[in-house]
């Protein structure tokens, strides 16, 4: 039977925690978990902070799909009509959406500016219909009083985080044709276009696709 291990000195005993603490401080893997939790520390507190900004931000975005209803030139049986004439030119759907992304709500007393959707290059406006509404206490409105001129004016009773529509357009034009926004509100002189259909509207979505689809490095 061997005897038992000899207790350790008490030079010794002192030495254990310090040779630990170092192994850990000089692990590669620690080190590596220290940074990225300093690094996921700082962009937490970004995201927080800028959830807690309110802000008033009315967005744009234009679906790039189109559908070509009648091309110009080529023989078919369908013939479009406006106001009793035929339309000779293309005959173009889209649909844009307009949303508020700020988390200020929006009232018609902060608009400075009449919020216009127009045609660009410019197309008259054959039908404007709201095709979904987010909620309908917003009370959404188009006037289509200038769409001959290819312009819709918006208005509502109040936006407030994620509120919206989705807005159908028949143009008189090619499928080159976009829309633009015009006007401008209380703190946002221009309107927010935005170019892809990933639009982060809230943090948490940004802090998830940081945390989740964001491939960590391996040491």
């Amino acid at each position: 039977m061997e005897p038992p291990p000899a207790p350790l000195d008490d030079a010794e005993a002192a030495k254990r925690p310090t040779s630990i603490l170092v192994w850990f401080a000089a692990h590669p893997i620690v080190g590596f978990v220290g940074t990225l939790a300093s690094v996921l520390g700082v962009v937490l507190a970004v995201a927080f902070y800028l959830a807690a900004i309110r802000t008033r931000e009315l967005s744009l975005y234009v679906n790039p799909s189109r559908a070509t209803i009648v091309k110009s030139g080529q023989s078919s049986d369908l013939h479009i009509l406006y106001k009793g004439k035929d339309v000779s030119t293309d005959v173009t759907a889209l649909q844009v959406e307009l949303w508020s992304a700020g988390k200020e709500s929006i009232r018609p007393e902060h608009v400075l500016s009449p919020i216009t959707l127009e045609t660009t290059p410019k197309v008259p406006i054959l039908e404007a219909r709201i095709r979904h509404i987010s909620r309908p206490v917003t009370q959404i409105v188009l006037d289509q009083t200038q769409i001959a001129d290819g312009k819709v004016t918006v208005s509502w009773k109040i936006l407030e985080h994620n509120d919206g529509a989705v807005i159908q357009f028949i143009l008189a034009g090619p499928s080159e044709t976009s829309i633009t926004a015009l006007g401008a509100l209380e703190g946002q002189p221009t309107l927010r276009v935005h170019q892809s259909a990933i639009q982060w509207r809230s943090w948490y979505r940004f802090v998830y696709f940081l945390l989740v689809l964001v491939p960590v490095p391996t040491v």
